[in-house]
């Protein structure tokens, strides 16, 4: 008898939804202390999904999370900064090599902005999130 995955997965689920977390753990969203609630549930203050499990931790706070997102502020910068060089040094004459240079560099200076927009995001929502939980005295 073979035993997949995802039957363990299932089991292990089954175990630990009638679990209840004995330590305090914070939901994601709105910072509520989910110790003495089951493993795998819904948030009861905003009915954020969790799984508390050691090996998945999804949905709760962990505050490791923290972290400005420097790399992709550098690299915006940096793309941004070639594309825009490239394509005014290349536009009068018209130098076809810069002008796709400076298409691509701009190209990957979006995407950049785009990824740092969305760290930045979490990371100031785990900032809220970190100054209204209220930390228990254990």
């Amino acid at each position: 008898m073979n035993v997949e995955t995802d039957d363990l997965d299932k089991l292990s689920q089954d175990i630990f939804s009638e679990r209840q977390i004995s330590h305090s753990v914070y939901c994601s969203r709105c910072g509520y202390n989910l110790r003495m609630l089951p493993y795998i549930g819904r948030c009861p203050e905003c009915g954020n999904e969790y799984n508390a499990r050691p090996a998945v931790r999804n949905g709760i706070y962990v505050s490791t999370d923290l972290s400005f997102p420097s790399v992709e502020l550098i690299c915006v910068v940096f793309f941004l900064g070639w594309a825009g060089l490239w394509l005014i040094t290349g536009v009068r004459p018209v130098i076809p090599w810069k002008v796709t240079f400076g298409a691509a560099f701009l190209l990957a200076g979006v995407i950049s902005g785009y990824l740092f927009f969305q760290r930045l995001w979490r990371y100031l929502h785990f900032l809220w999130v970190a100054r209204h939980i209220e930390y228990d005295e254990d």
